[in-house]
């Protein structure tokens, strides 16, 4: 069985929920995640997000070892994420406990669905998240996606 597995997204702590968000560049993951855990929740990880499964057999998320300490934004650049958050809403790592899947699609508004997602041999639930083009992943729909995760759990 594979041990461990990278994705193209960022990874939070939300109300002690790891929560792992996956989608295109420039679709609003990390400008999202950041506005989040600046209310109080926790940043782990940008770009690559590593999810493998710790001693006692749980999935974890945590930044890939070359740049777990960096985060990119439009507005900012490559930075240390230490130059944009305190460093007391950083973390290494978390359990995963859901994926938030962003994709642009051919709607008006935004649509979404649970389904459950195989990783690592485990099962997830996994939100899929449509928004219109050139609609924008932002932290009000991140919070309200979020908290659908949590019902459908």
């Amino acid at each position: 069985m594979q041990e461990m597995i990278n994705f193209h997204g960022v990874a939070l702590e939300f109300n002690q929920m790891g929560i792992l968000i996956t989608g295109a560049s420039g679709i609003g993951k990390t400008t999202s995640a950041l506005r989040v855990v600046q209310e109080g929740h926790y940043w782990i990880a940008d770009d690559i997000v590593v999810v493998k499964r710790n001693k006692k057999g749980e999935l974890i998320v945590l930044g890939h070892a070359k740049i777990k300490k960096l985060l990119h934004t439009k507005k900012t650049g490559i930075v240390p994420v230490k130059e944009i958050l305190d460093s007391n809403r950083i973390k290494n790592q978390t359990n995963l406990a859901g994926i938030i899947e962003v994709r642009n699609a051919c709607i008006s508004g935004c649509s979404s669905v649970t389904e459950e997602i195989e990783v690592l041999g485990t099962k997830l639930p996994c939100l899929q998240i449509g928004i219109s083009s050139p609609g924008y992943f932002n932290k009000n729909l991140l919070k309200k996606s979020i908290l659908q995760l949590q019902k459908d759990s």
